[in-house]
């Protein structure tokens, strides 16, 4: 009868625990927009008590602010959120994040690569075209005779994270979307082009031949 109860057991074990071992670690899920953005986040973990020698599990739940920028497998503290055995510092919540992919944005450091399919006309004669960004649609400027997989920069773009100054950058990669089929004017149109090509080649051909025989007879050569 003159024993400890368990709850006396159960506050010495508590009471005679170190700083870390009042610590609790958790992980939250974000999505990709979350962790650019920014967002709040109810966290809930569990512990055990023992209240007239009845032993128990409770969950605590914390709002959390998830600052912008953050990235896949950074951590949060929360000093204070931890345990708390009402003697001493109460333990610090550890929050470790689990940020998803993204099926358009890809991330690099604060930049931002996204792809933008673009026609064959498109890329030759040069066109606008809305690119989607962290901020919603943007048009973007395609220069005429663009490279198939050309990168364009598009300055302020990307991610500005919490207490930094620098933002970065939206890279667009263009990527060539080829028709299935051509209609019949098109594909007259083409062989056009494809004809006046062959004929500036044949002609810069012919004026590199008319060089070099000159050159030769300058310096009398006999080929």
């Amino acid at each position: 009868p003159g024993g400890p109860s368990v709850e006396d057991i159960f506050r010495e074990v508590f009471e005679g625990m170190g700083q870390a071992e009042r610590n609790i670690q958790v992980g939250v899920n974000l999505s990709f927009l979350e962790a650019v953005k920014g967002c709040r986040k109810k966290v809930q973990f569990s512990y055990d008590v023992i209240r007239n020698n009845v032993h128990r599990r409770e969950t605590k739940t914390v709002d959390v602010d998830i600052p912008a920028g953050v990235d896949d497998d950074m951590q949060i503290r929360l000093e204070g959120k931890g345990l708390n055995s009402g003697r001493g510092r109460p333990g610090n919540l550890y929050i470790t994040l689990n940020v998803a992919e993204d099926p358009y944005f890809k991330r690099e450091g604060l930049d931002i690569h996204v792809q933008s399919p673009v026609t064959l006309s498109q890329l030759l004669l040069g066109a606008t075209v809305d690119v989607l960004t962290l901020d919603g649609m943007v048009e973007l400027q395609v220069p005429p005779c663009s490279e198939p997989d050309k990168v364009l920069m598009m300055r302020g773009r990307g991610i500005k994270a919490d207490g930094s100054r620098r933002q970065g950058s939206q890279f667009v990669h263009l990527q060539l979307k080829m028709p299935r089929r051509l209609s019949q004017k098109q594909r007259e149109l083409i062989e056009l082009f494809a004809l006046e090509e062959e004929q500036k080649e044949s002609g810069v051909f012919s004026k590199l031949e008319d060089a070099f025989d000159r050159l030769k007879k300058f310096a009398g050569v006999k080929w």
